[in-house]
């Protein structure tokens, strides 16, 4: 796989479960720094059964939790996402994204 300087992953990362430790995992497979996106609970506020997402507060905690399990801390920054977009937009430095098949054409 090829080897990124600067990449993004982002999610609302409710509930943090396997499938979130992978596509973090391959986000630091990936990339030497990794941003990861948490969805803002203003975001997640529209989504369907957003009265059982857990708080913006729980969901970064379980995000920080495991980059600090793999002692990756140094290589990743958070950021709130508060749309689609997030640093896609304005970030020149990042590479590349990784996303699931769902969120792919976003």
């Amino acid at each position: 796989m090829k080897k990124y300087d600067h990449i993004a992953v982002a999610g609302t990362w409710d509930h943090f479960h396997v499938g979130h430790k992978k596509m973090i995992d391959v986000a630091f497979a990936l990339g030497d720094h990794v941003q990861i996106g948490i969805t803002t609970n203003e975001f997640v506020a529209g989504k369907e059964f957003a009265e059982s997402i857990e708080s913006y507060a729980v969901r970064k905690k379980s995000v920080h939790d495991y980059i600090a399990s793999n002692k990756w801390q140094n290589r990743a920054s958070l950021f709130q996402l508060a749309d689609i977009y997030g640093p896609a937009i304005y970030d020149p430095a990042l590479e590349a994204i990784v996303v699931t098949r769902k969120t792919y054409e976003n």
